[in-house]
């Protein structure tokens, strides 16, 4: 009987003889130095992604040609020969392993243990400075490969859907879609200085190719600072399991970030929102929509969302996404308030039915309290829903306002100024933020505010408008002036708005305002058309009797300005009136 383990040797032995034991080392050791070189050029030299994988396959053929080549062929002094087998070897034959041969060995097996060595090593380092790191995120729109229009806004809806993921780890600090939206297309800003804008540490970006039953999503995570690519993957699989990728994702970015997650955030992370996919692509499609703000937006935003509702008559992120469309149709003058409320109310209110836990449903149940001049309720709702969703700055911005309307400065303050932080690049948090200033009458405040939001986006109307307020305050009526000025050439009313540069040039501050005023009734003008608004511009000129004229209308179309009643310092000229008082008494606003 054979002795197996003198085989076992023998063949040892032989491996030995052909030098094949000798190449792997040397094959593997070279291998590893251009894997390693290939990794560091590839970015630099807009190589494809797949570079890595292609070299690393093509090493392994080769490493497989190389074992097979060293057992046939020997490099001797006389150059390259067949290997003899063993048994026409005798012993006196047998040469020595040239010396090259021992120290290529050597010096290989050093540069593997090197190697490996700085991997662990540079490894461990990474995960100490990841630690130390905070977990601020900012999710860039993600490139979409399909070129078909039914998918096309589908770069953009993953790239939010992944930002709702993150937005339930309460250790994450998540920028929301509307500050990474600007950082879209081959000629964004690079990851460093994204990050430095947005005061973000991580960056998350990828590409999503939808198909009618098919999607492949890549995603990596790198460190804005350095570039570094901390990791990178691929999620395939049917569309109808895009609720187990999509928490896949969040999960897997949460480990490479060395977040510990509790069941609690697991469980909302894996919660499937809508058991019918369908549904979830026309949600895709209306929160897409939405995030226009424009009238034709909003109104195939609803649409999508009722067919969402029609697909799942209980998808909850269905009916709170449709009740603040109702919302916004509304607070942009789409849609008069009498109108809007009762849609808002039953929309908001069914979602919470569904899931009483989820913080946008609260969210939308706050608008509705907004609406209806319940500001304590609404408080209330904002709260729970920040307590549910930290990283919302909607919810944070819409908190501070309430706050504002009841008079509680500090508190708004540090709600909008949490609002701004989660949305550092946002016009809309910045002039947020400004506006609050300015009802806790910190005006100069006010303007480097409004002054910050108009650099990044001059179309911000309400910015101008509330410059206009502000300069009023201090009494810099021709910064006043230039303010309303621009507000009517945003609002493409340069006619009116070189009218009341001419009339404050000739007569002066007051005929100006008197002007617009006039003017006001005959064209349509945005705000001060309305009755709050030209209530404001009474109080300001002193005629108090027609201020409460249109503030008592204001009342009865029961306007949402009316909410800034008890803290605009417009009114101020008016708050020891009687009729003043009994107006905040009617709102539930009593003066402090």
């Amino acid at each position: 009987m054979p002795d197996k383990s003198n085989n076992s040797l023998n063949f040892w032995q032989e491996l030995k003889r052909r030098k094949v034991i000798r190449v792997i080392p040397v094959y593997a050791a070279a291998s590893f130095v251009l894997l390693e070189l290939v990794d560091i050029i590839t970015e630099p030299f807009g190589l494809p992604d797949w570079t890595l994988k292609f070299v690393f396959v093509l090493l392994c053929v080769g490493f497989i040609i190389a074992v097979i080549l060293s057992w046939v062929y020997d490099i001797t002094p006389e150059g390259v020969q067949k290997t003899k087998p063993v048994t026409q070897v005798r012993s006196e034959e047998k040469r020595s392993t040239p010396r090259g041969w021992k120290i290529a060995t050597y010096v290989s097996v050093l540069i593997i243990i090197a190697f490996i060595v700085f991997y662990i090593v540079s490894n461990i380092k990474q995960s100490s400075d990841i630690s130390k790191l905070e977990k601020s995120i900012a999710v860039l729109p993600f490139i979409n490969w399909n070129n078909d229009e039914e998918y096309a806004h589908m770069g953009d809806a993953i790239a939010n859907e992944i930002i709702t993921q993150l937005f339930k780890i309460n250790e994450f600090r998540v920028h929301s879609f509307t500050s990474t939206s600007q950082y879209r297309g081959a000629d964004k800003k690079s990851i460093p200085q994204i990050g430095k804008e947005l005061g973000a540490n991580f960056i998350i970006e990828g590409t999503i190719e939808p198909q009618e039953e098919n999607v492949c999503i890549q995603v990596q995570v790198i460190q804005a600072t350095n570039d570094n690519h901390i990791w990178a993957d691929e999620f395939k699989g049917k569309w109808k399991d895009i609720f187990t990728i999509r928490a896949n994702i969040a999960l897997k970015v949460a480990e490479e970030l060395k977040t510990i997650l509790s069941p609690a955030e697991i469980e909302k992370i894996e919660k499937n929102p809508t058991h019918n996919s369908e549904a979830y692509k026309l949600y895709l499609k209306a929160r897409h929509f939405q995030n226009t703000r424009s009238e034709e937006g909003l109104a195939k935003a609803i649409s999508y969302y009722q067919g969402a509702i029609h697909l799942d008559p209980d998808y909850a992120l269905a009916y709170s996404g449709l009740a603040h469309s109702y919302t916004m149709q509304n607070y942009y003058g789409y849609m008069p308030k009498h109108e809007i409320l009762p849609k808002v109310k039953e929309t908001a209110t069914r979602a919470l039915e569904i899931d009483n836990k989820l913080g946008e449903a609260h969210f939308s149940l706050g608008l509705v309290r907004e609406l209806e001049g319940d500001f304590f309720s609404a408080e209330q709702e904002y709260k729970l829903s920040i307590e549910l969703n930290h990283n919302d700055a909607e919810a944070h911005h819409r908190y501070s306002y309430v706050l504002s309307w009841i008079g509680k400065n500090d508190e708004a303050i540090r709600e909008a100024k949490t609002a701004q932080e989660l949305e550092p690049v946002n016009p809309v948090m910045m002039r947020g933020l400004g506006y609050v200033y300015y009802l806790a009458r910190k005006y100069d405040l006010a303007i480097k505010e409004c002054d910050k939001c108009l650099e990044i986006d001059p179309g911000q109307s309400f910015a101008y408008l509330i410059l206009f307020y502000v300069y009023n305050q201090k009494a810099m009526y021709d910064d006043a002036t230039s303010a309303l000025e621009i507000y009517l050439i945003v609002l493409k009313k340069e006619d009116i708005a070189s009218l009341i540069r001419k009339t404050f040039e000739e007569s002066g501050y007051i005929k100006a305002i008197r002007q617009l005023l006039d003017v006001s009734m005959e064209q349509s003008i945005a705000f001060f058309s309305d009755p709050y608004g030209r209530s404001v511009l009474f109080a300001l000129i002193g005629d108090k009797d027609k201020a409460f004229e249109w503030l008592e209308k204001t009342y009865e179309q029961r306007e949402v300005w009316l909410h800034y009643l008890k803290v605009d310092p417009m009114y101020d000229s008016l708050r020891s009136d009687p009729r003043f008082q009994d107006l905040l008494k009617r709102m539930n606003l009593p003066d402090n």
